[in-house]
């Protein structure tokens, strides 16, 4: 069982490192398997309209599919073939998310503080989101390859946990079976002992 965590923090680590050293390929294949995961679906749901003769019949459920089809297919091409634009394009979206959240908190704080009820401290969380939308938008930073080094240094975090967890299960497993070797050896001196007193006393 120990074993098992062992081998799994180590998997988690070895990911891990990945993303942490090579956040800019690491986001390429992950957007590459997402494209892969669209184009399968889109392949899965055809399979089963064709294998239900649903195009002879074309209903609303069946025309949804279609689209869905599409849309799926569409998105997994692009995914594949344009990795980079996608890339920049979640950047962008999510810089102008970032930026018009800002905003909006910017503009809610001095609606409170205008009334007096809101310090100008809480003024700095809201510009420091704005900062980091303008950021991502101007693609100072790349959105995804922040997300990569976090979630790879979590993953390491959590592989070094699992290898804990799977050495103290090994320590204690080791524990136990040192103890029951002891309490077997000790039955077994007993049996012993108990046998001698038996074999005098039928001499006696």
């Amino acid at each position: 069982m120990y074993n098992k965590h062992i081998l799994r923090g180590i998997f988690v680590i070895l990911v891990g490192c990945c993303l942490l050293i090579w956040p800019s390929s690491s986001t390429e294949i992950i957007l590459k398997i997402l494209g892969g995961v669209f184009i399968a679906a889109a392949v899965v749901i055809l399979v089963f309209l064709l294998t239900h003769g649903s195009f002879s019949r074309l209903r609303g459920i069946t025309i949804v599919n279609i689209c869905s089809i599409a849309l799926f297919l569409l998105l997994g091409f692009l995914l594949l073939l344009k990795t980079d634009f996608f890339e920049k394009f979640i950047a962008y979206l999510i810089g102008v998310v970032l930026i018009i959240y800002g905003i909006m908190q910017l503009v809610q704080t001095y609606k409170f503080n205008k009334g007096g009820g809101a310090k100008p401290t809480l003024y700095i969380i809201p510009i420091l989101i704005v900062l980091v939308g303008i950021v991502f938008f101007l693609d100072i930073i790349n959105p995804l390859n922040l997300i990569c080094v976090i979630f790879g240094v979590s993953l390491i975090f959590l592989g070094l946990s699992e290898l804990f967890i799977g050495k103290q299960l090994k320590r204690v497993s080791r524990a136990l079976k040192d103890e029951a070797e002891k309490a077997a050896a000790k039955i077994n001196n007993n049996n012993v002992v108990d046998a001698e007193v038996e074999e005098v006393t039928d001499n006696n």
